[in-house]
């Protein structure tokens, strides 16, 4: 669609106005390299092992990866991790 973003109208702008928020505020400062690339590749949608097979590491690595960056931004779920992810995947794509 013209690469444009379209929301519904019933939801409120200030909801979606992620695009404003910095690596900072989104918490990519305090996490490694690594994390870094799998909270990417999480909010392109990848799963546990597809995340391992493309790194070349073990399922268990990448769990134990997750649960580190959990704890590094704060997060009690692995959907707040999912979220976050998706937020940092859409503020770099505007970049």
């Amino acid at each position: 669609m013209a690469g444009e973003r379209y929301v519904s109208d019933r939801i409120p702008k200030h909801l979606f106005a992620h695009t404003t928020l910095s690596n900072t505020a989104l918490g990519l400062t305090q996490l490694t390299p690594r994390q870094r690339v799998i909270v990417r590749l999480i909010g392109e949608g990848k799963r546990t092992a597809d995340i391992a097979e493309q790194l070349g590491v073990t399922r268990v690595a990448i769990t134990w990866h997750r649960a580190n960056i959990r704890k590094a931004l704060g997060l009690d779920s692995e959907w707040e991790l999912l979220r976050r992810s998706i937020l940092i995947r859409l503020s770099e794509e505007e970049k």
